[in-house]
């Protein structure tokens, strides 16, 4: 017994244990372990009871954690210590480093006792391997310890680095080194300006996403996206609050451009959103929250250009019209998802005559539509929205849209995954503890949010962060 023993220690040794540690993820990769324990996860009780205790995925102890981990620093590919708070780093990982091999993916996001000497320590000794590397809300960590692995990880593909109070330093060591990055993701790193911008934008010319939302200090219009980056797919500005108009004007030379976010940059109005849609015609995913300057011409603008527009985010912009609005989605038969939250200056009669014109052909791919925080629409005012009647059909809403529970959602194949089943799912019903119901149809998801305007359970699709909201899913 103790040779066979002994020949288990020593394969391993020299082959490692596992290829993939995450701790979030209670499958197979650890079974039960000694010294683990139950982690219960507390949803809403489908009998209206509040929230109740389930139990969910494993909580691994630190023990367990750190022993899997250095049995295994051979062969491990993959390790995700997602919001492990209670690893000790110093004591725990930092003497493996330089034993792990094959180490490619590491997530180190929500660890807060990560400091400056891990990330020294992983650019010296997985050099060669890593490729992807998340840091997001390690905050102790400084310019010292993400220049280090800019200047030595020139393999990297990903990186995050959000809400970590890093300066120029980091940005432009990031820029001139990463020369291979695909996705950077710098969320509210306030203390960035341009001159990080102008060396990403020069250095990271294979990037396809960049995330800069929060970076209140950029100006990016003084800066040329279009110099190098002709591959970025998606680009977050979200809160940048120092753009302009002429923002528009830099995004000219990004043609293959789909998703862009330019949320609560509160300076930008008509002006960019025409400069938008003469620039980058081929965006599929635009999201205009918060941009309170835009008014009803911004969506003549879109509804003219963007025919290949999927989803548009106009939540909390209150001068378009109701007019507009129905232009916009009888012009682009093919959106998908309109959020129009808190759009106060909508009305019962505009929204109706908007719906019958547009939703209801055939046409209409519109899947998701967000109504909540209207005000002005007391309940029980929107006729085709009513509550299901004593058989438990939904036939006034169903006559009004017409064949809309059977024809096809077309806006992605995950939506009809989701909602696969036929449409007498319609009459099962679920409560979720909040006031929700839930329905299926038979092709594909048709969703509507809503918050405080009928008297039946309004129309949702999944649940967002925003409070008060209750619905269907249909």
């Amino acid at each position: 017994m103790s040779l066979v023993c002994k020949s288990f220690r020593d394969v391993i040794r020299e082959n490692g244990a596992i290829e993939r540690i995450d701790v979030n993820d209670g499958g197979e990769w650890a079974g039960r372990g000694y010294g683990n324990k139950d982690k219960y996860v507390y949803q809403p009780d489908r009998g209206g009871n509040g929230l109740v205790k389930q139990a969910g995925m494993k909580e691994y102890s630190v023990p367990y954690i750190h022993g899997a981990v250095s049995s295994s620093t051979k062969s491990l590919l993959f390790l995700a210590l997602t919001d492990f708070k209670q690893f000790d780093f110093r004591n725990h990982f930092n003497p493996l480093v330089n034993e792990f091999e094959r180490l490619k993916v590491v997530h180190l996001n929500g660890c807060t006792q990560v400091e400056d000497d891990t990330l020294v320590l992983i650019s010296q000794h997985l050099d060669k391997t890593i490729e992807v590397l998340y840091l997001g809300g390690c905050t102790q960590l400084t310019d010292d310890g993400i220049c280090a692995i800019a200047k030595n990880c020139e393999r990297l593909r990903v990186l995050e680095v959000n809400f970590i109070p890093m300066t120029d330093k980091s940005g432009v060591a990031i820029g001139n080194h990463l020369l291979n990055l695909e996705a950077l993701y710098m969320r509210d790193n306030y203390l960035l300006t341009n001159e990080t911008m102008r060396a990403i934008s020069e250095g990271c010319t294979k990037l396809n996403q960049l995330t800069l939302s929060g970076c209140i200090r950029l100006k990016i219009e003084e800066v040329s996206l279009t110099m190098k980056m002709n591959d970025l797919v998606m680009l977050n500005v979200w809160g940048c609050h120092n753009l302009q108009d002429s923002f528009a004007n830099m995004l000219g030379g990004l043609e293959n451009l789909r998703s862009l976010i330019v949320a609560e940059c509160h300076n930008l109005g008509d002006d960019f959103v025409k400069g938008l849609c003469e620039n980058t015609p081929n965006v599929h995913h635009l999201n205009l929250r918060y941009l309170r300057k835009i008014t009803s011409a911004s969506l003549e603008s879109i509804a003219s250009s963007f025919k290949q527009l999927y989803s548009l985010d106009v939540s909390f912009c209150v001068k378009l019209s109701d007019a507009s609005l129905g232009g916009l989605l009888l012009d682009l038969p093919g959106l998908s998802e309109l959020r129009l939250f808190s759009c106060t200056q909508l009305s019962v009669d505009e929204i109706t005559t908007w719906w019958t014109r547009a939703i209801t052909t055939d046409r209409s791919c519109l899947s998701v539509l967000d109504l909540r925080g209207i005000n002005r629409i007391p309940r029980g005012s929107l006729g085709f929205l009513t509550d299901a009647n004593s058989e438990g059909s939904f036939r006034p809403f169903d006559d009004f849209v017409g064949n809309y529970f059977t024809r096809d959602a077309r806006w992605m194949k995950g939506v009809e995954d989701f909602l696969g089943h036929k449409a007498a799912g319609l009459l099962r019903k679920e409560s979720f503890g909040f006031g929700a119901e839930s329905y299926s149809s038979s092709h594909g998801s048709r969703s509507f949010l809503c918050s405080g305007i009928i008297d039946s359970p309004v129309l949702v699709s999944q649940a967002e962060d925003e409070d008060d909201v209750v619905g269907l899913e249909i």
